[in-house]
């Protein structure tokens, strides 16, 4: 086996950073070495399946942009559904 064969795939880098950080893209970029389009493929993909979750809105990092999102991977730090209650009984009259 080639020490290729040995590294991880962009994909599996992607998943278990953002296993360990809550943060944005761009941060996943400057961190890893793995471009921003690749990044937002995955962070689609994962989306899609249910693996990641945007927490949180906030200003990145590494641009000072306001409003970026902020993803995770551990379904632990997840946001709860907000479920409002549904009343089904008749009104009074």
């Amino acid at each position: 086996m080639t020490t290729n064969q040995h590294k991880k795939s962009g994909e599996t880098v992607f998943y278990e950073f953002f296993l360990t950080h809550v943060t944005s893209i761009y941060d996943f970029e400057k961190q890893t070495g793995i471009s921003r389009a690749d990044g937002c493929r995955y962070k689609s993909k994962y989306e899609k399946l249910g693996l990641l979750q945007v927490v949180q809105l906030g200003i990145c990092p590494i641009s000072r942009e306001r409003n970026v999102q902020f993803v995770t991977t551990d379904k632990r730090k997840f946001l709860k559904p907000i479920q409002l209650p549904i009343n089904f009984s008749q009104p009074q009259l």
